[in-house]
């Protein structure tokens, strides 16, 4: 089952939106023939609105 997802939103910085990790996971991922999702918190999708 695929459903197609581009973000996963979370405040979980400590483990699934930690970088090192996702950079594991994504690894194992395309060993399987699948893209890991953009993972970050909302206020990174968002961005920052102070930036000129």
């Amino acid at each position: 089952m695929n459903h197609c997802v581009d973000y996963l939103l979370t405040w979980n910085c400590r483990h699934i939106a930690n970088m090192e990790i996702q950079r594991s996971i994504a690894g194992d991922l395309e060993l399987q023939g699948f893209l890991l999702p953009v993972m970050c918190t909302p206020e990174e999708l968002v961005g920052d609105d102070d930036v000129e």
